[in-house]
């Protein structure tokens, strides 16, 4: 049964144990399957997710001002959506993906008929869940006016990407999934900390620091290298027209970094700190 009021916004977001089991006895859908189906089988790797709760609306609030990631809206590789027939990875809803490794692509972060985010719905607030019409997966489906958007999404165009940018996504994902250590100048890490780090290496290139940047770059030694905590995402000579979390375009391009500052380049950073 569809509720309504607070409790639908924590859909797509965290569930309850008790409604994956309901899920399960209703549908046959196992109950850890119904669970990968929302954002929550992130938290602690890519998101932090504490404090979420179903029906407190406030917390929503301030996760999704927080967290790195759209809780309303997707991001979408046309061609993976056509092969499957209309299946949504939840990864696709995460900030860090930017790119189809399957396909080397670009993925879609607008309709380009509405200009609204896929799969937001309602182009203004988040509105509950319908009881009469359920959105076709194939479409755009966003609500304008009282208008649906009718876009085959399959139709919309992509960008190519080279494969190294493809890798660095596939990495990223792995690291998402658990399926590979989290390593920083070669020392295994909590995906957590993977990603807080990640975070404020992309940060850093947001704000700009030309002389900053070059320090943190590093040659890559083997096992280390997965240390370039592959914000290589976004960097040299790839700029990708993202949108951020709150929907205003941004070019992105973000450096490498690869294990801590050795002494000559901590000088370095020391003297162009305390430079006139």
């Amino acid at each position: 049964m569809v509720t309504v009021g607070p409790r639908r916004l924590a859909y797509g977001v965290v569930t309850m144990p008790e409604t994956c089991r309901a899920v399960e006895a209703a549908t046959g859908v196992y109950s850890g399957t119904a669970r990968e189906m929302h954002l929550e089988m992130f938290d602690g790797s890519v998101l932090d997710l504490t404090g979420v709760r179903v029906g407190d609306r406030e917390s929503v609030r301030r996760a999704e001002g927080r967290e790195w990631v759209q809780f309303f809206a997707s991001r979408v590789c046309p061609a993976c959506l056509a092969a499957s027939g209309g299946v949504w990875p939840v990864w696709w809803k995460l900030s860090w993906a930017a790119v189809c490794p399957a396909h080397q692509t670009l993925l879609v972060d607008l309709c380009p008929r509405c200009r609204v985010s896929v799969r937001r719905g309602p182009a203004g607030r988040p509105a509950r869940l319908s009881r009469s019409r359920m959105p076709t997966p194939l479409r755009c489906g966003a609500v304008l006016g009282g208008t649906v958007c009718d876009q085959p999404i399959p139709q919309i165009g992509t960008s190519v990407v080279s494969s190294k940018l493809a890798d660095q996504q596939q990495l990223v994902l792995e690291v998402v999934m658990h399926r590979r250590p989290a390593l920083i100048a070669g020392q295994v890490v909590s995906a957590g900390q993977w990603f807080a780090a990640l975070k404020a290496t992309a940060m850093l290139v947001r704000l700009g620091m030309p002389e900053v940047l070059p320090l943190l770059d590093a040659p890559l030694d083997g096992q280390g290298g997965d240390c370039k905590l592959t914000a290589d995402l976004m960097i040299k000579e790839e700029t990708l027209d993202v949108r951020d979390r709150r929907g205003v375009a941004v070019h992105e391009r973000t450096a490498c970094r690869a294990g801590p500052l050795d002494d000559g380049r901590a000088a370095d950073l020391d003297a162009r700190q305390s430079g006139p």
